[in-house]
């Protein structure tokens, strides 16, 4: 299995942090109905605010050092850490025409 690149695993980490933002959020909302939409639209920023300070230095890692072996590192770690599921292309199947 090649290495997979820094741009494909950063997008695969941001889709599963905001899946699970949004996992949240949504048992929030079930469990708390009587929230208003700015108590909901504050709580929503601030969940967003702690996934985005939790992945800053893993995606700076990954992204500075992504033409290196330990970019390549990075990249298999965050992989295997957080079981990301990066989009496989085939280079055997045909272009699709329009």
């Amino acid at each position: 299995m090649p290495v997979p690149h820094a741009v494909p695993v950063v997008q695969a980490l941001k889709r599963k942090a905001a899946a699970v933002a949004d996992a949240e959020l949504g048992r929030l909302a079930s469990r708390a109905p009587g929230l208003d939409a700015a108590a909901r639209a504050e709580v929503k920023d601030a969940v967003q605010r702690v996934v985005d300070a939790f992945l800053r230095e893993p995606i700076t890692r990954v992204t500075s050092h992504a033409d290196s072996p330990l970019g390549e590192s990075y990249a298999d770690a965050l992989c295997e850490l957080f079981s990301l599921e990066l989009p496989t292309f085939s280079l055997d199947r045909p272009a699709r025409s329009a």
